[in-house]
């Protein structure tokens, strides 16, 4: 019986954290440089080398020169929309399934500044 030389597990398509942390020096960057560059605290940016950060990402496959979803394919779905929720699947919801369009809401789920607020009529000064 011949034996099939196939790894068990499709290889990690993502680069190494070194090969990224080795193109970084190359480009003259450190991933410490890029966060305080950026706003960020010193250590911020590191974390998108371990998890999904789709800003952080960005920054560092804009230090080096190459697209992030070739950096981390596995981030990314193939319109190159960042791939986040459970098992990697994506979050967006298709435009037929948008509900009320008219209210933005923000991470939090606060009503951002972009929406408009109704005033209310009530007089201060009969409430007291």
């Amino acid at each position: 019986m011949e034996k099939l030389n196939t790894p068990k597990k499709p290889a990690h398509q993502d680069w190494h954290v070194a090969d990224i942390k080795a193109a970084l020096e190359k480009a003259g960057w450190t991933l410490r440089g890029l966060s305080t560059h950026h706003g960020y605290s010193p250590n911020s940016i590191r974390m998108a080398l371990r998890s999904a950060w789709p800003r952080a990402e960005k920054i560092i496959a804009e230090a080096i020169g190459i697209p992030a979803e070739t950096i981390w394919p596995s981030r990314y779905d193939p319109l190159t929309r960042p791939r986040r929720g459970i098992g990697g699947q994506p979050m967006h919801k298709p435009a037929s399934m948008a509900k009320n369009r008219a209210q933005v809401y923000s991470h939090k789920g606060r009503l951002n500044h972009t929406t408009s607020v109704k005033p209310c009529n009530v007089n201060v000064e009969e409430a007291a």
